[in-house]
């Protein structure tokens, strides 16, 4: 009850992204030292990670524990302000947005950052699940792709993408394999893009297997890894329809 009490009052002063952040960085929960275990199953000491979508540096903070060097590319520019904060020089921060070419593109601000998209389609589609929030505000946001930086930071050896219904424009952005990769899926939403996402990494990585966790789970559901022919089959399923987001993973054999 305390507990609760306390992080009401801490949201009601919009400190609650600090509390959380310095809860992750000092102190952190059982939830967050499973996070930091399983993402240890792709991240080394001195490996290169991508962040693409960071938001508020969850997934920063794990890989930062794990001695990772991380490129973090955010749209949002209070989230861009905070992780600057939180940060520092630690990581380099790209305050960009990443999809299938250069240019500028309409970002749809949420009051939600989590819920920030440049997908239309996607707000569309989740608009009355989260019908107490909006998208009001539109911004004009520079936009990279997943080439220009491997051109400029190097091949990573982890790519995390969570970008709200904008997984495939940023994986078609992607001319090449890379050592490993996660995006998020919404089975429910966009299934069909989920699909598409798939056909582009098969044909990237044609020797790549894969897993899937569904929510914050930080747990595979398939042992061993699968085919891509093999995760289609399962995508098809009802078990995997009940799990109705995630994140899928690749692991390239080439």
């Amino acid at each position: 009850m305390i507990k609760r009490t306390l992080v009401k009052s801490i949201q009601k002063m919009g400190l609650y992204k600090y509390w959380v952040a310095f809860r992750e960085d000092y102190y952190p929960t059982a939830d967050m030292q499973r996070m930091r275990i399983f993402y240890a199953q792709f991240v080394k000491p001195d490996s290169v990670c991508f962040d693409i979508g960071a938001n508020m540096g969850s997934r920063i903070a794990a890989f930062r524990a794990l001695k990772a060097n991380v490129v973090a590319v955010e749209p949002q520019k209070l989230c861009v302000q905070f992780l600057k904060q939180r940060f520092g020089k630690e990581v380099k921060i790209v305050a960009k947005g990443v999809g299938s070419q250069l240019g500028w593109l309409n970002f749809y601000v949420s009051d939600e950052s989590l819920l920030s998209s440049f997908s239309t389609e996607w707000i569309a589609n989740i608009k009355q699940k989260f019908a107490h929030h909006n998208w009001e505000q539109v911004e004009q946001v520079e936009m990279t792709t997943l080439d220009a930086l491997i051109a400029e930071y190097g091949v990573p050896d982890f790519v995390k993408i969570d970008v709200e219904g904008y997984e495939l424009e940023v994986l078609q952005g992607l001319s090449q394999g890379v050592k490993a990769l996660s995006f998020e899926y919404a089975y429910a939403e966009q299934k069909q893009k989920v699909l598409d996402c798939l056909r582009v990494l098969h044909r990237l990585m044609p020797n790549a297997t894969y897993n899937y966790s569904p929510g914050e789970t930080f747990e595979f559901k398939l042992s061993p890894w699968c085919s891509y022919e093999n995760l289609l089959q399962h995508f098809e399923s009802p078990d995997f329809a009940k799990k109705t987001m995630g994140d899928i993973y690749v692991l390239n054999g080439a």
